[in-house]
């Protein structure tokens, strides 16, 4: 008889399912029941929010040059993204900061500039 494969190994996921429903009983507690197929979606969800948060995140060091991914290129992704800004709506990320923003008011007068003028070379 062969051996039964583990649901992890089945699913292909990378988060492990066994802990995700052992997760969900402690919290639901003992009496609930939970279906066969309730930690597999639960860890499926997980795992692809945690990989588009990290994508973002990777995006924003790239951008200032760093290799290195931290707090504040996880605060900002998920800031910067509509649907994740929405999820994360009332949570805090130790060390994020704020995202930049300056108002229009506050900036100091545009130069005008003539068009046509001499300055211009081509």
């Amino acid at each position: 008889m062969p051996a039964k494969k583990k649901t992890v190994n089945r699913t292909g996921l990378i988060y492990p399912t066994g802990r995700t429903r052992r997760l969900m009983k402690k919290q639901l507690g003992k009496k609930t029941r939970i279906g066969e197929t309730a930690p597999v979606f639960l860890a499926a969800v997980l795992e692809y929010v945690n990989a588009e948060v990290l994508e973002l995140a990777g995006n924003s060091t790239k951008e200032h040059k760093r290799k290195r991914v931290i707090n504040r290129d996880i605060a900002l992704a998920v800031k910067n993204d509509e649907e994740l800004h929405k999820l994360f709506a009332h949570g805090t990320f130790a060390s994020g900061g704020v995202v930049p923003n300056i108002e229009s008011q506050l900036l100091p007068p545009r130069k005008k500039t003539k068009k046509g003028g001499a300055s211009e070379q081509y």
